[in-house]
């Protein structure tokens, strides 16, 4: 079953088309871990009628910090060698939360729409793992309280102690179940990675590890269909499961049970000899051996491969999980066995505990190491001299940017990143799950209002600038991956109907007409999909800006759409980055960047009162897009301007608006 479990999660993060759904494999870890560690707890209570938690933590920490030390190392390692530094920091940070076991946490405070493009970090895997390290110090704990109440109160037999911790268990698995419809809900990212949401898939495994005495008088034929039933049940899971699925939730639900029904279905009587033709076949049983290694190797080998490369094709992947399963293999054999095996180590639980704190405090140091190396980068303080659009004349093509690059070049590659505009940094950019209006205004005078998505949101900058030197408020309501349109979008991050834009876009729409500014500003994204495309008759992306934008017109606004921004073929800084000594290799042809462009303009043109400017002559002159314009970074990611070069184009901005902007008299 562990040899399931990992392939399934290789092979989905390989990128294997017919396993959309292969991160189920996650969850048939926990259910497994969940009954064998309960299983190895009830075994010595029903024993010695008492439980030793040191002697339980130094075997857990034998068993999981080595193996995960050596591949943090390891991690740490590649990073520097073959990473792009921009990475670096974000790679330190989540390297120490493995190394302490608190990744997923990390994970959910800092899932957003703002990094979802970004390469995710080699050590991202590790949020499964602390959800078990987590379980491994609260369970156990749990455990011990209910004993110690128990035994307080009377001398309890212990086959009704057992009763009394299975009862107690289910009423956690049930709250933790019911939090996780709740948290889907309101917090669908962070829901997948936080622990309370995951606990009742580990307490499934415990509950049935409880159930086992029971379970073992089961007829042979219910253990055939039970294995049978649940083995269908994980596979279909991988099948039929994808990014649009809700997760974990309800849908989790037939890929636990799934596992706890294989496992009760392959469990044998006290003393019975059963055969296992598939799941225990040689080639199973080994994966199953070296399933712990493979979990940890396949990621930063496939991750790191990936950042180096910036793009790999399938065949490439599934070769790169091939060298995982030699790592596996090898670390296994000669690293994880022998250490777990040591004599010197098991005679006594402080040498574990000592050998525990020692590895961590390694991992912690190399990372420590990593984030040092970048930090004095990143504060270097942006050249104010440098011009980049303003660069620019009339019909003025860049000149194709070489290497050395330039000295005075800002923002910095580091800090190109994270380079966003002001209602970015104040909290003004909705995420996907908010449909609250957030409306951030900027000065006094007649208001400016720019609203959109997040390509809306990036020339912040220049109106900002404008707004100060014409006496305008400027007002910025916007939200990730949701344009001014009536269109139904689907959310692609998660592949559903992204029915909090349609919600956002009407109170939008309410709040203009209620406040009429002086004039509206718009832009976004021109790669978005239908939430109707598979009907017979969809709206077009077009026509869904022409229906939003008539109702702004009907008020007697005035409209300002400003034409998408080029889409680069790579993420820029991490490309410079990468490639500083090639910098061509991160210019995009023209052809390439402006290959869906046209929605926008088209829309502005048939609705009465709206004007598009483009301005993409000073973004992308010439047949190549540059990653550089007058010593300024253009992009601080694949498609998103940084706040530095939105700023050079405020006097362009000026120059076509005309007197669409309003001035404070």
């Amino acid at each position: 079953m562990r040899a399931i479990a990992v392939l399934l999660v290789v092979l989905y993060h390989a990128g294997v088309p017919f396993l959309p759904g292969g991160f189920v494999g996650v969850d048939v870890f926990f259910v497994l871990s969940g009954f064998l560690i309960t299983g190895i707890m009830v075994s010595e209570i029903d024993r010695t009628q008492r439980f030793r938690l040191s002697r339980f933590y130094a075997k857990r920490i034998l068993r999981i910090i080595p193996a995960a030390t050596l591949v943090l190392v390891a991690t740490g390692i590649a990073t520097v060698l073959w990473v792009p530094i921009t990475q670096w920091k974000s790679i330190a940070s989540e390297l120490a939360g493995s190394a302490i076991y608190v990744v997923n946490w990390q994970l959910a405070a800092t899932t957003n729409y703002l990094n979802a493009e970004s390469l995710p970090s080699p050590m991202q895997h590790f949020w499964s793992l602390a959800v078990e390290e987590q379980f491994y110090i609260l369970w156990p704990a749990l455990i011990l309280l209910v004993l110690w109440l128990v035994g307080r109160k009377r001398n309890t037999q212990t086959y009704l102690t057992l009763r009394i911790l299975s009862f107690v268990i289910a009423i956690v698995v049930i709250l933790s179940f019911l939090f996780s419809l709740v948290a889907l809900q309101k917090w669908p990212a962070p829901a997948f990675f936080i622990t309370p949401t995951r606990i009742w898939e580990l307490g499934i495994g415990a509950l049935l590890a409880f159930a086992l005495p029971n379970v073992r008088r089961f007829p042979r034929r219910l253990k055939r269909a039970l294995t049978v039933v649940g083995s269908v049940a994980v596979i279909a899971s991988a099948i039929f499961f994808s990014a649009a699925t809700a997760f974990p939730g309800a849908s989790a639900l037939l890929p636990t049970f799934g596992t706890a029904a294989m496992i009760a279905g392959g469990t044998p009587v006290e003393g019975e000899a059963r055969t296992y033709p598939v799941l225990g076949h040689p080639v199973a049983v080994w994966f199953g051996n070296i399933s712990y290694a493979l979990y940890l190797w396949h990621w930063p080998v496939l991750i790191i491969a990936t950042a180096h490369f910036f793009e790999l094709e399938l065949i490439w992947k599934l070769a790169l999980a091939g060298v995982a399963v030699v790592l596996a293999e090898v670390s296994t054999r000669y690293f994880e066995k022998p250490l777990r095996s040591s004599k010197i180590l098991k005679k006594t639980v402080p040498r574990a505990y000592m050998l525990g704190a020692g590895a961590i405090i390694l991992s912690i140091a190399l990372a420590v190491g990593i984030g040092g190396a970048v930090t004095a980068k990143i504060n270097t303080p942006p050249d104010p001299n440098v011009l980049g659009a303003l660069s620019l004349s009339e019909g003025t093509i860049p000149p194709k940017v070489s290497a050395p690059l330039p000295t005075n070049l800002s923002p910095n590659v580091l800090n190109a990143p994270d380079d966003n505009s002001r209602i970015n940094k104040d909290g003004c950019h909705l995420e996907p799950a908010d449909i609250e209006l957030r409306p951030c205004g900027y000065g006094s005078g007649p208001t400016v209002l720019l609203v959109g998505d997040s390509h809306a949101a990036h020339w912040f900058p220049a109106l900002e600038l404008l707004a100060e030197e014409q006496g305008f408020r400027l007002e910025a309501m916007t939200k990730s991956s949701c344009p001014l349109t009536d269109l139904p979008l689907k959310l692609t991050s998660r592949e559903r109907l992204y029915g909090e834009c349609i919600d956002w876009n009407k109170r939008v729409t309410e709040y203009i007409a209620a406040e009429q500014p002086a004039l509206v500003v718009t832009s976004s994204l021109e790669i978005y999909t239908s939430a109707e495309s598979e009907t017979s008759n969809p709206m077009s992306l077009e026509e869904g800006y022409r229906l939003n934008w008539d109702k702004v017109s009907s008020i007697g606004i005035p409209l300002l759409v400003l034409a998408d921004t080029p889409y680069m073929s790579s993420n820029v800084p991490d490309c410079l980055a990468q490639f500083g000594s090639q910098p061509e290799l991160c210019r995009t042809s023209r052809d390439k960047a402006y290959a869906l462009a046209g929605a926008l303009e088209k829309a502005a043109a048939d609705v009465p009162g709206a004007t598009f400017i483009n301005l993409n002559d000073k973004v992308c002159p010439g047949a190549y897009c540059e990653p550089i314009i007058g010593d300024v970074i253009v992009y601080r990611d694949q498609h998103h301007l940084t706040a530095t070069f939105a700023r050079t184009l405020a006097a362009t901005l000026e120059e076509r608006a005309g007197d669409l902007l309003p001035e404070n008299s």
